[in-house]
């Protein structure tokens, strides 16, 4: 019964794996990361421990990818076009604001109702880091994601770049959604004689802070989050 329920969890984190993958929101080199983490250890203090490294891997990568964009972001358009910005999105910025606040009250009723722990509060540091970046979500794909790479170079895996794209060479690949290439889609890209072909190349990858998660949840697990 044991192993079957880790397999069935298992299955699980490779459908949503896959499906993240197929969208470019994550990479195939960390799907099986968490897979083989799972098979390896799949609990631990009583609790699924997967399901914590990748709550803790994300935070970890949300906070120190923010403040790497947002410095990146203020060398290339400096503080005067980040404020004209900010001012144009004022209905992204105020969901943002409420999407905060709800975060606030969620992670206090979790301390004083829930009894958890008090360093929930930290949360709230990667949370607001990753609502901030998100207004300047267009530039981060323009100044740091965004590459025309040669179309000869085009590797499966490779994450298509679609604002970039006209609609008639959307409408040419029928990709139906999909942002990540294929050998037969790079086949079609071919055919449309064009030399270069917009990707997102620098997408953060996650195995670094998964690593870190794993050794931090082992640690630190019970004092902070059991």
């Amino acid at each position: 019964m044991y192993f079957f329920k880790v397999l069935g969890i298992g299955i699980v984190i490779y459908i949503l794996g896959f499906f993240f993958y197929y969208y470019g929101k994550l990479g195939g080199g960390d799907i099986k990361l968490f897979l083989g983490i799972h098979f390896v250890l799949p609990y631990y203090q009583g609790e699924l421990f997967i399901l914590w490294v990748v709550l803790i891997s994300c935070l970890f990568s949300v906070l120190f990818v923010s403040l790497k964009y947002l410095i990146v972001l203020y060398k290339k358009l400096g503080s005067q076009k980040m404020k004209q910005l900010v001012s144009k999105r004022k209905n992204l910025v105020l969901n943002n604001l409420f999407l905060f606040i709800f975060f606030i009250v969620v992670i206090c009723l979790s301390i004083f109702i829930g009894n958890m722990s008090k360093y929930l509060y930290i949360l709230l540091i990667p949370i607001l880091l990753g609502l901030l970046v998100s207004i300047f979500q267009p530039e981060i794909n323009k100044y740091i994601y965004l590459k025309q790479k040669p179309v000869s170079k085009l590797e499966e895996g490779d994450v298509i770049a679609k604002e970039y794209l006209s609609k008639e060479v959307m409408g040419k690949l029928n990709l139906k959604g999909k942002l990540v290439l294929e050998n037969k889609d790079i086949q079609n890209i071919k055919q449309l004689k064009i030399k270069n072909f917009p990707i997102y190349e620098y997408l953060p990858r996650l195995a670094i802070y998964i690593l870190f998660s794993v050794v931090f949840v082992l640690c630190f697990g019970n004092y902070v989050l059991f």
